[in-house]
């Protein structure tokens, strides 16, 4: 018994072989599509965990100067944070933390709310009060 592929048939099997190239392309861009919302995902995770150690790092410092009178501890900030004293909140674009003192306000006084630029901040306990600032 001898096989004849007829032309029909050659033409039917390269019409096979570009679905299967098709699929197969198709998967691929689906596969890259997967990769980049994945990777996207993990960078604004990574900011928020960055955000979030930066507030919880001011955190620590307001809540370690209302141990010791007088003392001062300087710290480096990477994100624009917005202290809230009244609601003692301190909020970035990212991430929310709370500190547990009352009696915070930035270099002028003011107990209002206040931002402080990424940089080089510096807390102070002074007269039963924490100051914050940015130098």
């Amino acid at each position: 018994m001898i096989l004849r592929i007829t032309k029909s048939k050659k033409g039917f099997v390269a019409f096979e072989a570009i679905i299967i190239i098709f699929i197969i392309f198709v998967l691929f861009i689906g596969t890259y599509a997967v990769y980049k919302q994945k990777a996207r995902q993990l960078i604004l995770s990574k900011q928020e965990i960055d955000q979030r150690s930066d507030c919880l790092q001011l955190a620590n410092a307001i809540t370690s100067m209302t141990m010791v009178r007088g003392a001062i501890m300087n710290m480096t900030s990477y994100h624009n944070m917005i202290i809230e004293p009244d609601q003692q909140r301190i909020t970035s674009e990212l991430s929310i933390c709370t500190f547990p003192v009352k009696n915070v306000r930035n270099e002028s006084g003011s107990s209002s709310r206040f931002q402080i630029n990424a940089g080089r901040i510096t807390v102070t306990n002074q007269n039963n009060g924490i100051i914050i600032a940015n130098t």
